[in-house]
């Protein structure tokens, strides 16, 4: 056991602050055994003692223990002990201070707790011996001998005397001891460690298509200056100092840590992750993560900028927030710890140490230096990304554009047997074919990015996303979209298209031979009224939408929209695609409304 315990530190110490350091040196230099045969003397020390023996329980073996840990960590030396490589493992915890009491504490989070646990029940189970020890410190007698130990004068002089030291002698009884039987959690990372299955979610589900959003956003100069500078810094580094610096962050740190929440674990996990990033890795920890080079997933969201601001925000936007969210419930239901941590941060103790943070001159340095070196928005990620990792908000930035798979599973309920039917028919003729190639092949967003050269187009489109409005959400669903109408169709994304009986579908005799006659049979075979009912609805009741909407209808909107077509660039565009009878006034002004139910 003592191999474990000098294993764990020593893997600490090399990454060790000086204060640590000081503090070792300081607690080498003491007498251990000379101190506990000082205390002999005390009747208190004695009877435990006496107690102890009976239960076979050597208390010099402990003391000789403690003083050789102690100088193995002050030597920093190996020699006897198993090597220590480089570990792979997820769910690690960092250093939560800079302190002896510190290290002892994050020590205990290292330890293999389950395995401890299996090997204390085995041995309670079969070794009666061991039953016999652990029942007897169990039991009133040995609580009453430990309340009056704590009672006695001499001994409360060497705990001081160790605390000066910031080496805490309740804390090796009752947490470390008792940790290294596996016998209670790690407090400092309960709440933590379940993180780690919000994590497995996100990797299973969504790691494909957040990958294909990390390597495109890798072309952008802006977001790779900015990863490559945030994955060499290491923000846990900043934890020690604010929370010396800034009474108003060690307020809410100590209330945190109350709540079994420590800040210094999730700056070392944004510091671990960062550096796989910045890698490109393509596994998180022991979660692999599987390129495609297809997406099949329908409530996908595009890259909306080329900053590190908007690749977290678009993060956001890729979350499987229904999955996280019924997590979240069952976890909140079912665990306490989970459940002590969370009301934690919605009581109005917390909200007002929270908001007192934001007007203290040091915390807002550090905000300030995070986001001019790095594009790094604590607020946002606080605030943002760390309530939906858990699935407890929805992107308010694609709002707008989260509502339009409404409408869609409408169509697809009510008219996409009928328009899988329209399309097959459509697929015999050659002019169709040639044009659904020809759109399949095309790198809209490439497009997008060209026309952003334009000023008249940038401007557009700046007052676009000013409103919720984001084009590249379109042309990626587009996209998509055309590729899944030049294979067989049976479904989109997560809507499967269902076979209707022929006495309820409704087939409808193709108009013509080309793309511009399929588009328009489509629009007269939508569902109408379903979708103008769920227009009207969101209109009157919700204010996202309405002012998404009102804002392509305004006279601003139809001003910035009419002087893109004057631009002669853009006519060129619009023409060349025209030729392929794919009208983009058409689509803008008739196909998309229409979706919409108008």
């Amino acid at each position: 056991m003592k191999a474990i315990v000098v294993l764990l530190a020593l893997a600490a110490l090399g990454s060790a602050k000086p204060q640590y350091i000081e503090m070792l040196n300081k607690l080498g230099e003491l007498d251990f055994k000379q101190m506990f045969a000082d205390l002999k003397k005390e009747s208190e020390v004695q009877d435990i003692i006496e107690y102890l023996d009976n239960l076979t329980i050597d208390v010099d073996y402990y003391v000789d223990n403690l003083q050789w840990i102690i100088q193995k960590l002050h030597a920093n030396d190996t020699a006897g002990i198993p090597g220590v490589d480089f570990h792979h493992r997820t769910r690690r915890h960092p250093m939560t201070g800079t302190t002896m009491i510190t290290s002892l504490a994050d020590t205990v989070s290292m330890l293999p707790i389950r395995q401890l646990r299996a090997t204390f029940n085995e041995k309670m189970a079969k070794n009666e011996l061991f039953r016999t020890a652990i029942e007897g410190l169990k039991s009133d007698r040995f609580l009453t001998l430990y309340k009056a130990l704590w009672k006695n004068q001499a001994f409360l002089k060497v705990s001081d005397t160790l605390a000066d030291y910031h080496f805490d002698l309740k804390y090796i009884f009752e947490e470390l001891a008792l940790s290294l039987l596996g016998q209670n959690d790690p407090v400092q990372v309960t709440f933590q460690i379940q993180f780690d299955e919000f994590v497995d979610i996100i990797v299973n589900m969504e790691s494909p298509h957040w990958l294909r959003q990390l390597g495109g956003y890798k072309s952008f100069p802006e977001f790779r200056k900015s990863l490559d500078a945030l994955s060499k810094t290491k923000l846990v580094d900043h934890y020690p100092r604010i929370g010396a610096d800034s009474p108003a962050f060690a307020k809410v740190d100590r209330f945190l840590k109350r709540h079994g929440i420590f800040v210094a674990y999730w700056a070392d996990r944004t510091d671990f992750l960062t550096e796989y990033f910045a890698k490109n890795d393509h596994a998180i920890g022991c979660n692999e993560i599987i390129p495609t080079q297809e997406s099949h997933r329908s409530r996908r969201h595009p890259m909306t900028g080329r900053t590190m601001h908007t690749f977290l925000a678009d993060t956001v936007s890729l979350l499987p927030i229904r999955q996280l969210q019924s997590l979240f419930n069952e976890k909140m239901e079912n665990n306490a710890i989970f459940k002590n941590a969370i009301e934690g941060l919605r009581t109005n103790d917390f909200k007002e140490l929270y908001n007192a943070l934001w007007t203290d001159t040091e915390w807002m340095n550090l905000v300030d230096e995070l986001r001019t070196k790095y594009d790094f928005d604590l607020k946002y990620v606080i605030e943002e990304l760390a309530p939906a990792l858990y699935g407890q908000n929805v992107p308010l930035y694609t709002s707008f554009q989260t509502q339009f798979d409404e409408f869609f599973e409408i169509i697809i309920a009510n008219a996409g047997d009928t328009i899988n039917g329209l399309l097959e028919a459509y697929k015999q003729n050659d002019a169709f074919k040639t044009s659904l190639d020809t759109l399949d092949n095309t790198v809209f967003i490439q497009l997008y990015q060209d026309l952003r050269k334009l000023q008249v187009f940038q401007t557009l489109d700046a007052y676009l996303k000013r409103n919720d409005v984001y084009v590249p959400y379109y042309i990626d669903r587009f996209e998509y979209l055309t590729y899944r109408l030049n294979t067989n169709v049976t479904a989109v994304g997560d809507l499967e298209i269902k076979k209707q009986s022929a006495s309820t579908r409704k087939d409808v005799t193709p108009s013509g031979t080309t793309l511009a006659d399929f588009l328009a049979d489509v629009v007269n075979i939508l569902p109408k009224s379903e979708l103008a009912a769920l227009y009207t609805k969101k209109m009157s009741e919700n204010t996202v939408f309405s002012t998404a909407v009102n804002s392509l209808t305004s006279a601003e909107g139809k001003k910035m929209y009419n002087d893109l077509w004057q631009n002669r660039t853009f006519q060129a565009v619009a023409n060349a695609y025209a030729n392929f009878d794919f009208n983009f006034r058409y689509i803008f002004e008739t196909f998309v409304p229409a979706l919409y139910g108008q």
